[in-house]
């Protein structure tokens, strides 16, 4: 394989893996978070400086009209995952708490967050499924096994024990990655914020009730001045109760100053439950390799079922094609 195409691939999966982890801000941690977004939108500036020779005959070739509306699709495709990643990049320095320190509360921010991020991803499949022939190209020319020229089958000393596997058996594991695939994407959608996210300029947020107006506040009127004859009397009353319930005062006293510490500590316990669980109740994902591990797994799939997707339809409309100019 040619080291320049190598670096490309290579490349493009840090940028395919960084991508994905950016979809959990919990994943890491929120410095991270934001700090590697901004090290992703440059990782796809430079993706761009290095296809500016495609992008630029593409440009050219537009105006002229004589431009396949498949290449045509493909850099609008190109284009619209830029234009997405762009606004994600912009609502996440508005929505920003560490590294500029803004942190914005306005709703369209985090719509145009969230909502670009879902559709930058979808983009970014579509975008692999149409260059699926130049990847499986590209891999089979990595994975291959010439007689001449070494590959990486050579370097792991794997050569045997590929050549041994029958095609059939080869063309069995690749059916069923793509089972498991498009399994793994469906159980993704369903379980992930992605369509969600997708949704969100759609959804209309339901107005907070109104606050009820508050009753008047009662009155008490002052208790009537004792007369000189009452007053003996009553002081009398006062040291009775005082005399007879002073120690049971100062165990209740007591009792309920333990109570009210058993209500703080209960307090603490519900506010740290409430820092980890999310809305509806829902559990949050908490920083470390098992979020980390499901983030990979839930938007990678998502990825790879549309990528899936859009090839088998390109596929399918260029037999269509060929079958149409044969006949």
């Amino acid at each position: 394989m040619n080291p320049r195409t190598a670096v490309r691939l290579f490349f493009d999966l840090v940028i395919l893996i960084t991508l994905v982890l950016l979809y959990n801000k919990r994943a890491i941690s929120m410095a991270w978070h934001e700090i590697s977004g901004l090290v992703l939108f440059a990782f796809i500036a430079v993706h761009l400086i290095i296809n500016r020779t495609w992008i630029s005959a593409i440009t050219a070739r537009i105006s002229s009209g004589k431009l396949p509306a498949r290449t045509l699709l493909s850099y609008a495709i190109s284009f619209g995952a830029f234009i997405a990643f762009l606004l994600v990049a912009i609502s996440g320095i508005a929505l920003s708490r560490v590294v500029f320190g803004i942190h914005s509360n306005l709703a369209v921010w985090k719509i145009m967050h969230k909502t670009g991020a879902a559709v930058a991803l979808a983009l970014v499949g579509v975008h692999l499924g149409l260059h699926y022939d130049f990847i499986t190209s590209m891999l089979a020319q990595w994975f291959a096994v010439p007689e001449k020229a070494r590959s990486i089958l050579h370097e792991l000393q794997l050569v045997k024990p590929v050549l041994n596997i029958p095609r059939g058996i080869r063309t069995l594991l690749k059916n069923t990655f793509i089972v498991i695939a498009l399994a793994g994407g469906a159980v993704s959608f369903a379980t992930s914020p992605f369509l969600g996210w997708l949704a969100l300029p759609f959804v209309t947020r339901p107005a907070k009730p109104a606050t009820p107006p508050q009753p008047p506040a009662t009155v008490i009127a002052a208790a009537p001045q004792a007369t000189a004859a009452e007053r003996p009397v009553r002081q009398q009353q006062r040291i009775r109760a005082r005399d007879g319930s002073g120690q049971g005062t100062g165990q209740n006293t007591a009792q309920t100053g333990e109570q009210g510490a058993g209500y703080g500590n209960t307090a603490q316990i519900r506010a740290r439950q409430g820092a980890v669980q999310g809305n509806k109740g829902k559990v949050r994902d908490q920083p470390g390799l098992a979020t980390i591990l499901k983030t990979l797994g839930q938007y990678t799939s998502i990825t790879l079922t549309i990528a899936i997707v859009t090839a088998f339809i390109d596929v399918a409309l260029r037999k269509i094609r060929e079958k149409r100019a044969t006949s």
